[in-house]
């Protein structure tokens, strides 16, 4: 759900894979198709062990290459009236999904810092109702600086709206948000 929220309207592109999978069924290859999936499904497993890609949406477009390839292979063994039915209900259901995140909220990205191997967020959660949910995200860069993983999520309590110090102690971090001398905040690690 979270998810959702998040995405928002960036899923109602996800209304086109039954028509981009209609388009690849009537003018590419069974061959190109499963090359398209099995390229997809191997680029997509890092995000089902919590990776995420630094590209922009690269997330995005590896489900929608998904979703669209696998229309193609279960449209192909199916009666035409089933193909018609699954065609409208992943439509509708999608269609459905975004409604869904409208209602359920925003989340925005209030600001971002970015330090040798780490990025943090400071996002803004507002639900249905009621008041922002304030949090801070860090995340850390992998080796191959493609991937990137959420380490720890701080909600905001008034002690870190008010003060300069944000503690992650799962991570053993500390982030200082208080502009320093050199012009910016600083993380600080507590192992070194």
């Amino acid at each position: 759900m979270y998810y959702l929220v998040e995405q928002g309207f960036n899923i109602l592109w996800f209304l086109l894979s039954p028509v981009v999978g209609e388009l690849l069924l009537k003018y590419s290859s069974r061959e190109i198709v499963k090359t398209l999936l099995i390229a997809s499904a191997l680029l997509f497993l890092p995000i089902l062990i919590g990776y995420s890609y630094t590209f922009p949406y690269f997330n995005e477009i590896l489900f929608f290459a998904i979703l669209a390839t696998s229309y193609t292979f279960i449209v192909q063994v199916i009666s035409p009236q089933t193909k018609i039915v699954i065609f409208v209900v992943s439509v509708f259901g999608l269609f459905g999904l975004v409604c869904l995140s409208k209602i359920a909220g925003t989340i925005t990205v209030e600001e971002k810092w970015e330090f040798e191997n780490y990025k943090i967020e400071y996002k803004k959660d507002q639900g249905f109702s009621g008041g922002p949910l304030f949090t801070y995200k860090l995340s850390r860069y992998t080796k191959i600086p493609i991937f990137i993983k959420v380490i720890e999520i701080k909600v905001a309590v008034p002690d870190t709206l008010n003060g300069c110090s944000i503690n992650f102690p799962k991570s053993k971090l500390t982030f200082d948000k208080c502009v320093y001398n050199n012009g910016g905040p600083r993380l600080i690690i507590e192992n070194q």
